[in-house]
């Protein structure tokens, strides 16, 4: 009677692998974007996961921090922001489930030509205005800090009706003794002409800056923030939902826009910039 419990147990234990040979796992995990990975770019993963069951908790590590993908047209993905200061060469990132590895990614960043724009030697500024700057500079920082919310958008649209860009993202600014990346796209603006939400979110924060002037910061959820800056006025507040299109402002020269009225127009992905045309387009072709 033992004999054939072994037996039986034996030959179901045989079935079972052969059952289970050959399978591949319930997903797919790929970089959707291996060819175009540059400093001030992002990188994109997707997840393909054939159960699309939203409630599982896919995250990744990248230079030691660890943030979480999200759910989106039944896939998760990982939008990674690359620092406009990173070397050039080979990047591993991890992928985990519930903090368990699943795999690890690698990936090379490249090179990419920035335009170069001279400016002057600034005006010496008096310690009061710096110490509001740094003051205020903090106090973004923070806003920037709450990942926590889901992704609440549904697709992006640009800003404003008008889609002549003034100054492109990633411009390598010079100063005689600095030099900057322009963190955003400016768009030409008119006085008072209509800023739209780019997509769903909640109004994070709204103010008056002494750099940026009249801003405006919504919070998309997954980390990602779209920001509005150096604007005439603000018809919005803190914590109010806002759809994809939604008036929230009207263009302006507020702050530190010595170059003419314009909106200056930013997506932060986990406190780092990314290029928002390029985010953009990407997101809308998912």
């Amino acid at each position: 009677m033992l004999k054939r419990v072994i037996f039986t147990a034996f030959i179901f234990f045989c079935a079972l692998l052969q059952s289970n040979a050959g399978q591949s796992p319930p997903y797919s995990i790929k970089i959707a974007n291996p060819k175009d990975i540059h400093p001030g770019g992002f990188v994109a993963v997707i997840i393909n996961n054939s159960s699309n069951d939203p409630l599982q908790n896919y995250s990744y590590v990248f230079n030691n921090y660890n943030a979480k993908f999200f759910f989106y047209k039944n896939n998760w993905h990982a939008i990674i922001p690359i620092s406009f200061y990173a070397l050039p060469g080979k990047y591993q990132l991890v992928v985990n489930d519930n903090n368990q590895q699943l795999t690890s990614l690698e990936f090379i960043i490249k090179q990419k030509k920035r335009s170069v724009y001279h400016l002057g030697r600034p005006s010496p500024l008096p310690n009061s205005i710096i110490q509001r700057i740094e003051k205020e500079k903090k106090y973004l920082q923070k806003i920037y800090e709450d990942t926590e919310h889901p992704a609440y958008f549904k697709g992006f649209t640009l800003p404003l009706k008008s889609t002549i860009v003034t100054s492109e993202y990633g411009v390598k600014r010079v100063r005689p003794n600095r030099y900057y990346y322009h963190a955003g796209t400016d768009f030409k603006a008119k006085p008072g002409e209509k800023n739209y939400s780019t997509a769903e979110g909640i109004v994070a924060y709204t103010g008056r800056h002494f750099l940026e002037g009249n801003i405006v910061i919504i919070n998309h959820g997954s980390g990602i923030y779209s920001c509005y800056i150096h604007l005439s006025k603000i018809k919005t507040k803190p914590g109010k939902k806002v759809k994809k299109g939604e008036l929230i402002a009207y263009s302006g020269q507020t702050g530190a826009a010595a170059r003419g009225p314009h909106l200056h127009f930013m997506i932060k992905i986990y406190n780092t910039p990314v290029d928002p045309i390029a985010f953009i387009k990407y997101i809308n072709n998912l």
